[in-house]
């Protein structure tokens, strides 16, 4: 009887942990949406008249919300748990994430120039080139520091976890990593950050802890950020 009950318990998280990932992670971007709307009521501007500190702010602000809210749901579901490795072992995952991260977008590019692919420009690329003249500190905390921090908890730690419940990790790997591509609405972007999002759940995957992603994922948006900042030729914006 307990092993049917146990069974039971098992398929119904399996269908029920997902969804509730799937949840928080739209809960995010809808209130990061909200976030825009407040600072507009403060401000008395419109998005697109509101000013670049503006817009960091509320990112920053409401990625600091939600990873508070998403490690404390973690903690209150019972997800799989992982053997975290010794702490070298973890940060040579972190070594060999940064080598496939970069070794994939160079190829990415290679591809995308033989087949006369242009991504268009987009418009954060240009906003975080705005923001950096005023302050480079806000454009650092949000998208080099807490953004990276929450969708890791919500992609990796949340939603990736939760799929291994019924499903293997490749292709819980895959399903999290295209919702983490989708999630980011840029339609040229989408190809390359479901890439990156597989070897997020890569190095997650065999590190054991959730730091390792979180500093490959940080790693990856503070070197796009200097580049943008003080090489733009080279990001071709």
């Amino acid at each position: 009887m307990e092993n049917f009950e146990d069974s039971e318990d098992k398929v119904q998280r399996s269908l029920t942990l997902p969804l509730i990932s799937i949840g928080l992670i739209l809960g995010y971007f809808v209130s990061q949406a909200l976030s825009f709307i407040i600072a507009g009521q403060i401000t008395g501007r419109v998005l697109q008249e509101m000013s670049s500190a503006a817009k960091f702010i509320s990112i920053s602000g409401n990625a600091f919300l939600w990873i508070i809210i998403s490690t404390i749901i973690i903690k209150i579901l019972r997800l799989p748990k992982y053997d975290s490795k010794k702490i070298d072992e973890q940060w040579t995952f972190y070594i060999i994430g940064v080598l496939l991260l970069y070794t994939s977008m160079i190829l990415f590019g290679y591809l995308a120039q033989e087949v006369g692919f242009t991504p268009k420009k987009q418009d954060v690329a240009k906003q975080v080139i705005q923001m950096s003249e005023t302050s480079i500190f806000l454009v650092i905390l949000g998208p080099a520091l807490l953004i990276p921090i929450v969708e890791e908890l919500l992609f990796r730690s949340l939603l990736y976890r939760s799929l291994k419940f019924s499903l293997s990790p490749l292709l819980a790997a895959i399903i999290s990593a295209s919702l983490f591509g989708f999630a980011h609405i840029e339609p040229d972007t989408i190809p390359q950050l479901i890439i990156i999002g597989l070897i997020l759940s890569y190095v997650y995957e065999k590190s054991g802890s959730i730091i390792i992603p979180i500093a490959l994922h940080a790693t990856n948006n503070f070197v796009t950020i200097i580049i943008l900042v003080y090489f733009p030729k080279l990001s071709g914006v």
